[in-house]
């Protein structure tokens, strides 16, 4: 299983900030922190799986710049498919926890 340090923590907490419009509310009722791959993989929607994406990223943003806007659609695009591609071949990790390694190897692309 894959391992995060304490910035995942950071990323969980920090998803109280997500963006308000109706194209962010979430449906997913289960804590970010307790979906597993096999969940976003299998049982997810993809507006779930989106607003879940960009929750993370603008939580992620804000710690780096806390007066940064909404990503774009097209980033957190990017962003959700690379926590796909992920939770492809690891299926019982969490979701945050992927999302932490996409962000670390991504921030050329994903920080502001």
């Amino acid at each position: 299983m894959l391992r995060a340090s304490a910035l995942a923590a950071v990323l969980v907490a920090g998803c109280g900030g997500a963006p308000t419009s109706t194209n962010y509310t979430q449906t997913w009722t289960k804590a970010y922190g307790a979906t597993t791959c096999a969940d976003w993989r299998d049982i997810m929607s993809e507006h779930q799986k989106f607003v879940m994406a960009a929750d993370i990223l603008y939580a992620s943003q804000k710690k780096v710049e806390p007066e940064i806007g909404l990503p774009s659609d097209s980033l957190v695009g990017q962003f959700q498919g690379q926590i796909q591609g992920l939770c492809l071949t690891h299926g019982t990790d969490d979701v945050v926890t992927v999302s932490f390694i996409v962000w670390t190897t991504g921030q050329d692309v994903f920080a502001p």
